[in-house]
Formats: C-alpha cells, structure tokens, sequence
C-alpha cells in the first residue's frame, strides 16, 4: 500500500462517526506554483488551518480539545502560543 492509499485508509479508521474526511492532493507541478503563490499573496484564507491557537496558561483546554473531552468542541491541530 502506497503512503497516500495508507493515508486515506488511516483517516477513514480515525474519523468519528458522522464526521468528514477532506482528501484534497495537487497533481502537477504548475498546480503547486499556482498554490504558493495564492498562499503568499494571502488570496487564501489559512485560519482553519492553523487550528486553535491556545495561551500557555489554557494548556488544559488545548488537551481538552486534542483528547476530545468535550464533543462540543474538536480541533486537529491545536498550537500553544507562549507570550511571557
């Protein structure tokens, strides 16, 4: 099994029930340049893709979210900021 049929496979396993799965891929090499160039001119909006962005001192609810204690709330990804 390839790394991307392994991957689809996985995500299938992984989500719960009712929930989506996105496959989404680029084929060509033009269609990774016209991509970067979306990103870097932000025509792009990037913020679901980041996830939750939590302060250190909420470092509870970023586990909360990543251990899905709460099926009112789910993220991915969830990245710590640190601003002390």
């Amino acid at each position: 099994m390839s790394p991307a049929t392994a991957t689809v496979a996985m995500s299938l396993a992984l989500v719960r029930a009712g929930g989506t799965v996105l496959l989404a891929g680029l084929k060509e090499g033009r269609s990774v340049e016209l991509a970067v160039t979306a990103l870097n001119e932000k025509r792009v909006d990037t913020v679901a893709l980041r996830g939750a962005v939590l302060d250190l001192d909420h470092i509870d609810d970023a586990l909360d979210l990543l251990l899905r204690r709460d099926r009112a709330r789910d993220a991915v990804r969830v990245t710590i900021r640190h601003n002390h």
